[in-house]
């Protein structure tokens, strides 16, 4: 079994890196997705997409970038979350029909240094590609967890199963303990109520991974000799998330959920 989760794994969690050349600040490559393709109709030439964190440079926040020649060059499209004193990053999923992306941006803390904070939302966004190049924010913005005062939320990923249902997972902090919960969104709205994948005093996070007609959340504390954890679901609405399973028994769990680098 944990052959099969890391060979699946080993394929889905790879993610392009950012632009060399590009702001790579405040990036969390490979946790998250930073790097899309698409095309926009009547124009055989694709569109990249990349989004990061530039925490104040040219007084910029998380930011858009596209390019038109393959990675070559590169310009500044559209400003998502211009607040540089958040250090929101993103994870993007690109759409079926090739046209265009969801964003899901949330907080990504300095060193691992978790902390309350209210402002610490998690958001999801659709872009369209228009014209080759340049995109336009479409859908949302739609608050997916919102902490209350004396909380926070971190870290959060994004998956479309083969049904076509979004699940979206971030990791909660509130009184010193850590939760990861998800939440599944369809035709634009979201689902109810949250799921608790996870809790625990020490939480570092984890990754949602679609896989055939399953959705996998692997998962771990980030501490030695602490097993890696993972939890599967049918794809589509209805489905429950099956027990936890040991993953990692070596505690090597962020090699297979690709833990942020701490900047």
């Amino acid at each position: 079994m944990l052959t099969g989760l890391v060979s699946v794994l080993s394929v889905l969690a790879v993610s392009p890196i950012a632009p060399v050349g590009l702001y790579a600040t405040g990036t969390t490559l490979p946790f998250q997705r930073h790097i899309v393709r698409a095309i926009a109709p009547g124009h055989g030439a694709p569109t990249l997409a990349a989004v990061l964190q530039k925490q104040g440079a040219d007084r910029d926040g998380l930011t858009l970038y596209t390019s038109i020649d393959g990675g070559q060059s590169w310009h500044r499209d559209l400003a998502i979350q211009p607040n540089s004193s958040l250090r929101d990053t993103a994870d993007l999923l690109p759409d079926p029909d090739g046209r265009g992306f969801l964003l899901l941006y949330s907080l990504e803390p300095v060193s691992s240094q978790f902390r309350a904070d209210v402002r610490s939302d998690v958001v999801l966004l659709h872009l369209s590609l228009v014209r080759p190049g340049n995109f336009r924010i479409d859908a949302g913005p739609t608050v997916v967890f919102r902490p209350a005062p004396g909380e926070a939320y971190f870290r959060a990923s994004l998956a479309r199963d083969a049904k076509g249902l979004l699940h979206i997972a971030a990791t909660h902090l509130s009184s010193g303990t850590f939760t990861w919960r998800a939440i599944t969104v369809a035709g634009g709205k979201l689902g109810a109520p949250e799921t608790l994948l996870a809790s625990g005093q020490i939480f570092g996070g984890g990754r949602l991974l679609a896989a055939g007609s399953q959705v996998l959340a692997v998962y771990d504390d980030y501490q030695d000799r602490h097993p890696g954890r993972y939890r599967v679901r049918a794809a589509g609405e209805g489905a429950a998330w099956g027990p936890e399973r040991i993953a990692a028994p070596d505690g090597d769990a962020s090699a297979i959920t690709s833990r942020p680098a701490d900047r």
